[in-house]
């Protein structure tokens, strides 16, 4: 995974779509960490709360 400096660069939904390929890795504390990214871009996207619901569920 690239670390966290370029991760930070990416856009919103690139970020998401690596983190879902990510989980499909069952990689799932850097599938997290994307989501956060994602989180910390834009507060209110629902997708990146939902998906860490599920991701701290499994």
């Amino acid at each position: 995974m690239a670390d966290q400096r370029s991760t930070a660069r990416l856009s919103v939904n690139e970020l998401i779509k690596q983190a879902k390929l990510l989980e499909s890795e069952e990689k799932l504390e850097d599938a997290v960490k994307n989501y956060h990214t994602v989180i910390a871009k834009d507060k209110l996207h629902t997708a990146a709360y939902n998906r860490l619901m599920i991701v701290y569920h499994r």
